[in-house]
């Protein structure tokens, strides 16, 4: 995982989603992975406080994904198994405890989420206006759910696969190819792709190989932009 994304470890990113995911997943991994050490239980203690440590690394890697903690999250989940009935009650008294001002914390968050999430589908639906695909054919996106929520289902989920591409894993034919299928009428990005400079580009998450600029200059042109969304129709044939 961490050779695929070619990507740079950062502090920025790390520190910038720390404050979302760190306290409501990291800091109870962290809290229990030290009790079961202190308990004398080092393979326990170590399994969990080194699957903690890989995702910290991942988000610093590559950005906000949750599923990076489902590893550890069982690693907890093993552990705690082997030590049921074992644990006193101030034990679990204070892990409810992080439980409970985890969720208080994101039910305050509400609000503000419910804002973002109608300034969402109200960008989506400027989004379907810009372009809309005829009979037989598709909308496609920069990433899957983006795909998903514009289309209602995910035709094809290569883009994700840039990350390999920039490896050296993957040909870029493939993405490339996907740019000129007929039938893929309408396309968004979550930022420019035919505006993208001509030079060399960081490596970045959501950032693709100047291989991918010449289809898309082929075959698209843009027809709009809202909410960070650029919307591109292909061209008349």
């Amino acid at each position: 995982m961490l050779a695929s994304s070619a990507n740079p470890w950062s502090l920025a990113r790390f520190v910038d989603y720390l404050g979302g995911y760190g306290f409501a997943l990291g800091l109870p991994h962290l809290v229990f992975g030290v009790a079961l050490l202190v308990r004398g239980d080092r393979l326990a203690g170590a399994g969990v406080l080194g699957s903690t440590l890989l995702a910290a690394v991942l988000m610093g890697k590559l950005g906000s994904a949750t599923n990076y903690w489902l590893e550890p999250t069982a690693a907890l989940a093993v552990a705690l198994a082997a030590h049921r009935g074992t644990w006193k009650v101030g034990v679990w008294a204070g892990a409810m405890g992080l439980v409970l001002v985890a969720v208080a914390l994101d039910l305050g968050a509400l609000p503000k989420e419910a804002r973002g999430w109608a300034e969402d589908a109200r960008t989506l639906e400027r989004a379907r206006g810009a372009c809309t695909p005829g009979p037989g054919e598709v909308w496609s996106a920069s990433d899957p759910m983006l795909e998903y929520a514009l289309a209602g289902r995910v035709t094809r989920a290569p883009w994700q696969l840039s990350l390999l591409v920039r490896a050296g894993k993957l040909p870029v034919s493939m993405l490339a190819s996907d740019l000129a299928e007929p039938r893929l009428t309408c396309f968004a990005m979550r930022g420019p792709g035919l505006e993208a400079p001509p030079g060399p580009t960081p490596v970045e998450d959501g950032l693709y190989d100047h291989e991918l600029w010449a289809p898309m200059r082929e075959h698209f042109e843009r027809v709009g932009e809202t909410g960070g969304l650029y919307i591109y129709r292909r061209r008349a044939r």
